[in-house]
């Protein structure tokens, strides 16, 4: 049987121009995966800087706060410290009070007549649950942060021309049983320059700033140990 020309086609070859083609095809291939890699490189390079961007902001940021929230804690700090001066010098004055009734008993018990001034401490205790009247908030390290005035000793309270204004009790470090007058008051006051009182009367308590006498140093005042209030007597 005659063999037909058209089985016996010869073997297809890529033409020049299929492969050139092909090569800049797979040239363009090559380029254009090298310039993925570029735009991965772009795109890193832009989040750094946004990263160094988003840092100086924070920076900024941080720089107007800081200052700020210094302000604030500082002033919040100087309220703190209002707050518990306020405490002790109330803790203090209720002291003084209760110490006051207990010297109105004391007198009840003793034909209106004040005790001995070298004894006065022992002679209220007797009226007290316990001595934690005697010790002061801010000296809590004496045993007695109070005195009594000498002029009362072992003075009748008709005797007494203006009870409501003559002291009584009043603050010092001189310890258990002290008496005598202004010379024994702190060298400071305890309580935002001034001192907490008892009065004859034996029922009324006052806190009295101290008298400025002068400016020290760094235009520091100098106060005087003594209330500044005219009214107030140590005679009876």
């Amino acid at each position: 049987m005659p063999v037909s020309r058209c089985s016996e086609m010869p073997p297809t070859h890529p033409s020049p121009t299929s492969m050139t083609t092909r090569s800049e095809a797979e040239g363009e291939v090559v380029e254009s995966g090298g310039g993925t890699s570029t735009m991965s490189g772009d795109v890193q390079s832009d989040g750094s800087v946004a990263r160094r961007r988003r840092n100086a902001v924070a920076l900024k940021i941080a720089l107007v706060l800081l200052p700020f929230l210094a302000w604030l804690t500082w002033g919040a700090w100087i309220v703190v410290l209002h707050v518990l001066a306020d405490t002790r010098r109330e803790a203090c004055r209720d002291n003084v009070r209760a110490l006051t009734r207990a010297m109105d008993d004391y007198l009840a018990d003793n034909d209106q007549t004040y005790p001995p001034a070298d004894r006065w401490c022992d002679a209220l205790l007797p009226y007290l649950p316990d001595r934690a009247a005697f010790i002061c908030p801010s000296a809590r390290n004496r045993q007695c942060g109070y005195a009594f005035s000498q002029a009362l000793s072992g003075r009748k309270t008709d005797t007494i021309a203006d009870p409501r204004w003559t002291i009584m009790l009043f603050e010092s470090d001189r310890g258990w049983n002290a008496a005598g007058g202004p010379e024994l008051l702190p060298e400071e006051a305890r309580h935002i320059t001034g001192d907490t009182y008892g009065f004859a009367d034996a029922e009324t308590t006052r806190f009295i700033f101290r008298k400025m006498v002068a400016i020290g140093e760094k235009s520091r005042p100098i106060w005087a140990r003594e209330p500044n209030d005219d009214e107030v007597r140590w005679e009876p």
